[in-house]
């Protein structure tokens, strides 16, 4: 039976992902975890973006990936799953990326103080996003938030240590269907 998961310990590099994920098992693989894998890279990036039916991809701790790594990821159009926190320079170019998974349900970006107002802007092609985690996204404002308040299938929003967000960004959030909404 071909593998639907791969949770993996953190000694996985593009070496071995390139080597066994070459096996036909893997053609059909929808969920991969890869999280705090340091020496996972864009070279293993590319690999990954041939999972053509991955639903959930976490990344996050991922130190040497980047935003030119996460641009091989966009054809991966069944992802709903993505978890890239705490990974390499990861800045508003990847949100652009990002925004081409149209089925994405739940994303990660906590702990990148390069996201500013603009990535979040390109959020707005996620429809269907119902939980979105920015947490440590220093440079997040107002103008941020009111870029999402069109989410309409929004659940839980996680800013913890976005200080740049006010009262007035938190009120322009009002129309979303917010269950949790994490402030600090």
């Amino acid at each position: 039976k071909p593998r639907q998961h791969v949770g993996v310990d953190t000694l996985v590099s593009d070496e071995l992902l390139q080597r066994h994920g070459r096996r036909s098992q893997w053609s059909l693989l929808q969920r991969l975890d890869l999280a705090d894998c340091v020496d996972v890279t864009d070279i293993g990036l590319t690999f990954i973006a041939t999972l053509s039916h991955l639903q959930h991809l976490d990344v996050s701790g991922c130190t040497k990936i980047t935003d030119a790594g996460l641009s091989y990821l966009v054809g991966l159009s069944s992802l709903c799953y993505f978890c890239i926190s705490v990974c390499g320079n990861i800045t508003d170019a990847a949100l652009s990326y990002i925004a081409s998974f149209s089925q994405l349900r739940h994303l990660d970006v906590s702990g990148y103080e390069n996201i500013t107002d603009a990535g979040m802007s390109s959020l707005v092609a996620l429809p269907q996003l119902r939980y979105l985690f920015a947490s440590y996204c220093e440079h997040i404002t107002d103008a941020g938030l009111a870029a999402i308040s069109s989410f309409s299938q929004l659940n839980q929003l996680d800013l913890h240590r976005c200080v740049k967000v006010t009262d007035a960004g938190l009120s322009s959030l009002a129309p979303i269907p917010l269950t949790s909404i994490g402030l600090e």
